[in-house]
């Protein structure tokens, strides 16, 4: 399986979200916020970064931007359940500025795995890959 890294301020979801993806076999490390993404993806190298776009200091866009160009082809999942724009905004403009795909909160198990597979399938390139539902 993968190496995962959940970044997110809400220590419950960091929680559920970890338990979901070692439930599909995945190591898993967590941060709270953008900055210790980074320190913590530095000691790590996680395969796959689930990161929130909506965290106090350095939030998911801001390190999603940083952490592609400090590690090309890093592959970040980024999820929000809304902010100040629409989910949908967000998530887009989200991967057009470097993020693998766009998760909305809540998500199941089997979404989760999904985006996982789908960006792990799509391996070294840094083409992002299109958030298409499990079942389309």
């Amino acid at each position: 399986m993968a190496r995962v890294l959940i970044v997110d301020d809400d220590i419950a979801f960091r929680n559920v979200a970890r338990r979901m993806a070692e439930r599909l076999g995945h190591e898993v490390w967590t941060a709270e916020d953008g900055r210790a993404a980074v320190t913590t993806f530095r000691a790590h190298r996680a395969e796959v970064v689930l990161m929130d776009v909506y965290m106090p200091g350095a939030d998911g866009i801001e390190t999603t931007l940083r952490m592609s160009q400090e590690f090309p082809g890093v592959r970040v999942i980024v999820t929000t359940g809304g902010g100040y724009l629409s989910r949908e905004i967000t998530l887009e403009l989200a991967t057009r500025l470097g993020a693998f795909r766009a998760l909305p909160k809540p998500f199941s198990v089997d979404e989760l795995r999904y985006a996982i597979d789908a960006v792990l399938a799509a391996g070294d390139t840094d083409v992002p890959v299109p958030p298409s539902p499990p079942g389309d």
